[in-house]
C-alpha cells in the first residue's frame, strides 16, 4: 500500500471476499491503511465483506465510516469522491 500511495495511486478498493475471519487486529490493519490513504486525500472503498466480516464493522461502530459495496465490480462503478475520507474516522453530516 505505501509503495502505491509513494507511485502516486490515491484510490483504493479492499476486496474482502477472500477474508473468512478478523479480529480486531485485522480492523486495526484496516485502519492504518485509511489514515496512509486519508493523508494523501485518496479514497477507500471496501467490497465484498461476509455477514460475519461486517458484524466486527457494526460491532466496532466503523460501519458507517467506510464505503461498503457488495462486489469489487460494484465499488468501481463510479468515480472515487475526492476527499471522502476527510471525516473519517466519522461519518459525514452531508
Amino acid at each position: 500500500m505505501i509503495k502505491l500511495l509513494d507511485q502516486g495511486h490515491r484510490h483504493f478498493v479492499l476486496d474482502l471476499g477472500f477474508v473468512t475471519f478478523m479480529d480486531s487486529m485485522g480492523l486495526g490493519v484496516i485502519v492504518a491503511i485509511t489514515k496512509r490513504i486519508r493523508e494523501h486525500d485518496g479514497s477507500l472503498r471496501i467490497a465484498s465483506v461476509s455477514g460475519r466480516i461486517l458484524k466486527i464493522f457494526d460491532l466496532s461502530g466503523m460501519r458507517e465510516s467506510f464505503e461498503i459495496y457488495p462486489s469489487a465490480a460494484e465499488a468501481t462503478q463510479s468515480e472515487p469522491s475526492p476527499g471522502s475520507l476527510k471525516h473519517w474516522p466519522h461519518p459525514s453530516s452531508d
